[in-house]
């Protein structure tokens, strides 16, 4: 990040008239001069009191400012103080030696960018929602080069036409920026005016640039925060670069020589706030400059005198003037003006250079928010711009709340962006057109950087990647690191999973979160209370504000309950609120002590009875569930307004609370005592205000974080001072702050650059083993500072006295673990270790049979111990084979894993996709079987040859560091002459999740086979099939894995339709503590019957037909299971001339159907088919019938249906029937009765004959992707762009409760 480099501030001298006190307008807001923030708030609030709210009349806008000033501001209502944030910081860096980064290297921050990235996408009508507030865009003098200025985000360049951008700025953050001025002749030397004149920052002068922006210096124009400038405007003499001039909020600066020196000026006696200034265009025509606030000026000798020009052009009722000049006329000046209450007044024109104007137009309304310009609305005091066509003079573009355009010089207007219409967003800042062009003109408004090629008729989005959200509230999910809610300042609340970004609500975002049971039940916030709920993961919102008050805090507190999901806060209000269902329904609690709305409160994690409130002068407690308070701020300075509160989770009377304002000695303050006592806890910070605070969760430290106006500060009472935790971040404020635990981030959302991301700090996160009561690693007598957790590193060491080594015989946690040498530690069977980072073994780990490691993060383990995972195979016999997956990596060979089994002939095997059909197990060469194992490769290895011959557990012993984080193994997909089928294993020394393994690897068939020989038996090769959480097998000795996961070490058989590897991943991993590889029975629970064919030889084999939401009566990818191999013995289902071991069929089931059953048999005799079990519907007495083709017979399968067979095939024979005598069901839909066809954005669904009532779109794994309840029409369009190219399948339910199914390609 580049750093700006200050000297010392030149002290300005000037007039005092130069802040004279204006008449108060709450429409100026900080604008106003020579009053304070509490007589521009009694102006607003006298004005509207008598009122209704409406939009676009500058309510909001104000209340939004007023939000922000009141708690920075009280109790003083100085104006000027939150521009000092940046001096303050600065100087507060120079004191601390640039950097608060202590010297213990564990406090380190690695701020990522998380974004949103650009504009998230829709909601509809919009296809994009906005990505920040933009206020200008400049260009290089070849044209190569934009650059476009952001209030709170810096400046950014494009030179791309605005395809992607970048910045290098971040240190304006808290400056802003109102306009550049590049030198023509080396546009590597730059000025930019720093400050925004629509916000509250006040300018800190010109920074210069000789590098093409890469570095900014100070200039001769240097403001301190106290003099209280802002520039809306700097421009440069085109015909000599040494000459610039700025508009300011008091008058005018110009410089003749680069801005070594300067000139401070009047205007015409007079020291007005100026929103913008233009030359007369032309090289020679710079001496002649117009310049507007409320009143018009002209200077024709660069801005050294002044007069006001009232010859046709009003003088009173005006707000703001916004100026247009064109190149094609340069005799012509526009004057779009808007009146006092911010609504139109009229466009006026000057034919003579600025002597005199002439009403071009004072109606439709250019500025308020009616398509037809038929209101009285507008904000012009925040929205106001006018740009003219550089090659037709007449040719005007006019942005207020939308975009009009004119081309008879403002005669008559058209409207090209109504905000509602979704194609730009609303609130204009600034209007220009592409040098030289008389098509290509930008808009920069409140969602980003618009671009029109057509002078202004349509418009596109070219925000691209500028990362500029104003974030004012962050949730969560508590179980998905891609799973983010951020509300954001006028675009709404936006969703991120995965890596996109989705607008779910609205206007401006608040505060938002989510049910932590449940993701898609989301909590979002528009502004003053206007609270909604999400059901469906945001596709649906709903209000839920019965029984709230009105007129609640712009920004209101909402929070829920920590340990109960149903019930949830709001503050916004003198008194807290709750609702116990949700937000259906909400209803006060008692009165918080102090005076004013509660700006934020908490509710104790270990004890929801205690709550906490904060209100600018008060704190109070609760320890009635709200029912009545305490005031507990006795001890507390009131000097500056309280801001935010936090609590430990695990001791309801630790709490911090933080200051807004800048008082240098109220930043934070704590309590060990519920409120009882305080201790200032404010030195070594900046003199800032501290929005948020944030306790880590089970720290044994009491580790917190706080958010200032620049940067983020950590504390524990390991280090007992306040440390910047800010590398890689931009100096913005923060907002908002939230951990996510499972990979222990800290999340900042920042007002101006998003959301970004870092590792939580490692200080005073270690607990060392000392074993001074016993070997139980739950026993905190056990360790130096607590029990090891997921925030909390665990370092073995071997104890100073005694032999006690820690043994893991309870589910345990540590954020990582250090094993030292001579040291050991051992995880028990059934229990499992859990390690967010990495592991570093000097000693020896070790896991018995039927425990698992699992690991968050993607760390590297290292170490030169050893980790020892314990294994069992089933039961086997000598000579018998299993399949084998080493979990992990070091020197351990194969023969090393096995060194009893035979290798004459070698009796280790790998898996060649080349042999047809179905590939097959062969020999490995001497010198593959004294290599190590590949990971995520399987293996099929006999017994060691003294294994006993009686079935009997065999301990497969792995030795090595764990295998952790993404693995990629190597397959070969299915083409010609390789049948795609490959031997994979579980990597890790954890059990894995079969589901979440095909959903992450979409290019296999979705089935998995499980295979091994048994020594003697009648069928002595074993199959077990899996597909979607059914199997079936051949062996009465399953071979299925648990509950759809795979043990450590186990390998399987997967298909590729395509791609070179497979993909395993941490999030894969899970706990089972199966026993050992398989199980004996089949425990589905899914609607299905499982028919088992039998011999009078003990020969056996099985197949499954299932019925499930998204399944089809064709194939469906992930779902039906074809057989491995034709094996001898077999009995399979029929469909697409392909025998199936696994049919997955569409519900509802129908009476009529009929499903062909096949079998292979390997001699004459007699055999039975029968049902093994039944589960879901089928148990609900649905009958099964077989019927018997070759004997024209129908038999209940209520008993085993025996028969007489020759050997062979049979395919043509027997059919599954649910009815003895066939019917036909009239709850199907005809497939052409509905028809589904793509659209630019999704699909569009019409039905011919009768209103649709449900949509359902899943994924071919059957996953719900989209869910669309209570249509009630025969037409309805889906926006599935965020799945696209994926194969699903959509479930159409009518009116008339008829279903129909239908494959699709999104």
């Amino acid at each position: 990040m580049k750093k700006i480099i200050l000297y010392a501030f030149m002290v300005l001298i000037y007039s005092s008239a130069s802040m004279a006190q204006d008449s108060i307008n709450w429409r100026k807001m900080g604008n106003n001069k020579g009053v304070s923030f509490y007589e521009i708030q009694n102006d607003f609030k006298n004005y509207w009191k008598d009122k209704t709210p409406s939009r676009s009349r500058g309510y909001k806008p104000f209340k939004r400012w007023e939000s922000y000033m009141s708690e920075r501001v009280y109790p003083s209502g100085n104006m000027n103080l939150p521009s000092s944030a940046y001096t303050n910081y600065i100087e507060w860096q120079k004191r601390n030696n640039s950097s608060r980064q202590a010297t213990n290297n564990l406090i380190t921050s690695n701020w990522t960018e998380v974004g949103p990235i650009g504009s998230p996408t829709g909601p509809s009508p919009y296809t994009r929602t906005g990505a920040g507030r933009t206020t200008f865009i400049r260009f290089s003098p070849d044209l190569a080069t934009m650059y476009v200025g952001t209030p709170d985000g810096g400046l950014w360049k494009s030179t791309n036409n605005g395809a992607s951008w970048t910045t290098n700025t971040d240190f304006l953050g808290v400056i802003g920026c109102s306009d550049i001025a590049i030198t023509p002749s080396n546009p590597n030397v730059m000025y930019l005016a720093t400050g925004d004149i629509e916000s509250d920052r006040k300018s800190i002068g010109i920074l210069k640039s000789i590098d093409g922006g890469n570095t900014w210096n100070p200039t001769s124009l240097t403001f301190t925060v106290q003099e209280g400038y802002k520039i809306s405007k700097l421009l440069m003499d085109p015909s000599n670069s040494q000459k610039m001039i700025v508009a300011t909020n008091t008058g005018i600066f110009y410089t003749t020589d680069g801005w070594q020196t300067n000139t401070f000026v009047s205007v015409n006696g007079e020291y007005p706030t100026l929103y913008d200034m233009e030359f007369k265009p032309g090289n020679a025509n710079a001496n002649t400059v117009y310049a507007a606030g409320t009143k018009l000026y002209k200077s024709t000798d660069f801005g050294a005198t002044w007069v006001q020009i009232t010859n046709g052009i009003p003088t009173t009722d005006i707000i703001r003037i916004a100026l247009g000049v064109s190149p094609n006329n340069d005799n012509y000046v526009y004057a779009l003006i808007a009146k006092a209450n911010s609504s139109f007044k009229g466009v006026y024109r000057s034919s003579d250079s600025g002597s005199s104007f002439s009403t071009m137009s004072t109606t439709p309304n250019l500025l308020g928010y009616a398509e037809d310009g038929n209101d009285t609305a507008g904000q012009g005091f925040y929205d106001l711009a006018i740009a003219v066509s550089p090659v037709d003079a007449n040719y005007l573009v006019v942005g207020g709340i939308n975009h009009w355009i004119s081309s008879n010089g403002g005669s008559t207007w058209i409207n090209t962006s109504v905000w509602d219409s979704g194609e730009v967003h609303a609130d204009v800042h600034d209007v220009y057109y592409l040098p030289n062009s008389g098509t290509t003109v930008f808009s920069c408004n409140d969602g980003g950087i618009f671009k029109s090629t057509d002078n202004g008729d349509q418009w596109t989005d070219i925000s691209s990647n500028l990362a500029i959200g104003q974030v004012v509230g962050l949730g969560l999910s508590q179980t998905n690191s891609d799973f983010i809610v951020a509300g954001q300042q006028d675009n709404g609340t936006n969703l991120k999973t995965v890596s996109s970004w989705t607008n779910i609500n609205g206007g401006d975002g608040g505060e938002c979160f989510t049910d932590y049971t449940d993701n898609n039940t989301i909590y979002v916030q528009y502004v003053e209370g206007k609270y909604s709920r999400s059901d469906d993961g945001g596709t649906n919102v709903s209000p839920i504000q019965t029984g709230l008050p009105t007129g609640m805090d712009f920004y209101s507190p909402f929070k829920i309950d920590p340990n109960n999901h149903l019930k949830i806060y709001s503050g916004g209000t003198p008194v807290l609120y709750t609702s116990n269902n949700k937000g259906n329904l909400w209803s006060p609690l008692g009165s918080s002590a102090g005076t004013g709305n509660i700006k934020d409160f908490v509710v104790a994690p270990s004890n929801s009875a205690i709550i906490y409130t904060v209100q600018e002068d008060a704190i109070s407690k609760s320890t009635n569930s709200g029912t009545s308070f305490s005031n507990i701020t006795t001890g507390l300075p009131t000097n500056a307004s309280f801001k935010s509160i936090t609590v430990s989770n695990t001791n309801p009377n630790k709490i911090w609370v933080t200051y807004s304002g800048f008082i240098a000695t109220s930043k934070v303050f704590k309590s060990i005592d519920g409120g009882l006592t305080w201790t200032n806890i404010s030195s070594g910070l900046p003199n800032l205000p501290i929005n948020t605070v944030v306790y880590r969760d089970n720290s044994p430290q009491d580790e917190v974080y706080i958010g200032a106006d620049i940067g983020i500060f950590t504390m524990s009472n390991a280090t007992s001072t306040w440390t910047t935790f800010m590398t890689g971040l931009p100096n913005v404020a923060v907002r908002d702050l939230e951990i996510y635990y499972p990979t222990n981030k800290l999340r900042a959302g920042t007002y101006g650059r998003g959301i970004w991301e870092s590792n939580l700090s490692n200080a005073g996160s270690s607990t060392s083993w000392t074993g001074a009561v016993s070997t139980d690693w739950n026993n905190t007598g056990n360790w130096s500072n607590g029990i090891p957790n997921s925030t909390l590193e665990a370092i073995i060491n071997y104890p100073s006295s005694g032999s006690n080594l820690p043994v893991i015989s309870n589910n345990a946690t540590a954020n990582k673990i250090t094993l030292n040498s001579t040291t050991t530690l051992l995880v028990t069977a059934t229990n499992s270790l859990t390690v967010t980072n990495e592991i570093v073994n000097d000693g020896i780990l070790t896991l018995e049979n039927n425990s698992n490691l699992i690991q968050i993060n993607n760390s590297t383990n290292t170490g030169s111990g050893n980790t020892i995972v314990n294994r069992n195979s089933s039961l086997i016999k000598r000579q018998d084979y299993t399949m084998w997956s080493s979990p992990v990596n070091g020197a351990q060979t194969l023969k090393n894993f096995s060194p009893l089994t035979v290798t004459s002939p070698i009796r280790f095997n790998s898996y060649n996709p080349a042999t047809l059909p179905d590939g097959y197990f062969e020999p490995l060469t001497n010198t593959l079987i004294n290599s190590p194992f590949e990971i995520g490769k399987g293996y099929l290895i006999r017994v060691a040859d003294n294994h006993p011959t009686v079935a009997t557990v065999w301990n497969g012993v792995f030795n090595g560091l764990p295998n952790n984080g993404t693995i990629s193994a190597s397959i070969t997909p299915n083409q010609s002459g390789i049948s795609g089928f490959n031997a994979i294993g579980n990597p890790y020394p954890s059990d894995l999740d079969l589901p979440l393994f095909f959903a992450e690897n979409t290019n296999l068939t979705g089935t998995a086979y499980f295979w091994r020989k048994t020594n003697g038996a009648a069928n002595g090769y074993g199959y077990c099939t899996w597909a979607s959480g059914v199997w079936t097998t051949n062996t009465s000795n399953a071979l299925a894995p648990t509950n759809d996961k795979i043990s450590p070490g186990q390998a399987f058989i997967v298909q590729a339709s395509s791609g070179t590897s497979v993909t395993f991943k941490n999030t894969m991993r899970t706990i089972e503590n199966t026993d050992n590889f398989y199980r004996s029975n089949n425990s589905n629970t899914i609607n299905g019957m499982w028919l088992n064919l039998n011999d009078n030889n003990s020969n056996f084999s099985q197949n499954a037909i299932v019925y499930a939401d998204g399944s089809t009566n064709g194939y469906d990818h992930g779902k039906d299971a074809k057989l491995l191999r034709e094996q001898d013995f077999s009995i399979y289902s029929i469909f697409d001339n392909n025998n199936y071991t696994i049919q997955s069929r569409s519900v509802p089931l129908i009476s009529s159907e009929i499903i062909p059953i096949g079998i292979k048999t390997q001699t004459d005799g007699n055999y039975s088919i029968s049902i093994d079990h039944i589960s879901g519907f089928f148990s609900s007495a649905q009958d099964i019938y077989i019927k018997d083709l070759l004997n024209n017979t129908i038999q209940s399968l209520s008993n085993p249906y025996t028969f007489f067979t020759t050997s062979g095939s049979i395919d043509n024979r027997f059919q599954i029937m649910y009815a003895s005598a066939l019917n036909t069901d009239s709850n199907i839909l005809n497939q052409n009765d509905i028809i589904v066809f793509g659209t630019e954005n999704g699909i569009k669904i019409n039905s011919e004959k009768i209103e649709i009532e449900k949509i359902r779109i899943y994924d071919y794994t059957g996953r719900l992707l989209i869910e669309r309840n209570n249509v009630k029409n025969k037409s309805i369009t889906i926006d599935t762009s965020i799945y696209k190219n994926l194969l699903g399948l959509i479930q159409i339910n009518t009116t008339d409760n008829k279903i129909i199914y239908k494959k699709i390609k999104l």
